[in-house]
């Protein structure tokens, strides 16, 4: 039924940077977890979910405007992940690999809004 969300490349990897994220929320000590875990969570479901309900939107407008939310939640995201690194919550290892991956989502969201 939703099979052409499913083929959507930016949802697959949208969905795909929300399981990273989401498993280095988890990862977090106790006392960031409420903190910089949830945000961290909130923020990359968010892109996933923009992104999702763009996708079902008729007009370009409407579309457009999902996909500018989702962007914001990226970077929102994406500073999230910075703070952990500051930190010293995640490796520098994992920390490169997604944020190398929110770049790339960030460039497939520009095209989409371009």
């Amino acid at each position: 039924m939703f099979t052409e969300l499913h083929n959507f490349s930016a949802w697959k990897k949208a969905m795909k940077l929300a399981d990273n994220l989401v498993d280095i929320a988890d990862s977090l000590p106790g006392k960031e977890w409420d903190a910089a875990g949830t945000q961290l969570r909130r923020s990359a479901l968010s892109v996933v979910l923009n992104i999702a309900e763009g996708f079902g939107r008729y007009s370009f407008p409407e579309k457009r405007q999902k996909y500018v939310i989702a962007r914001g939640e990226l970077y929102e995201a994406y500073t999230a992940l910075q703070y952990c690194k500051n930190r010293n919550y995640v490796s520098v290892d994992q920390i490169q690999i997604q944020s190398e991956n929110c770049d790339e989502m960030r460039k497939i969201l520009n095209a989409l809004i371009a």
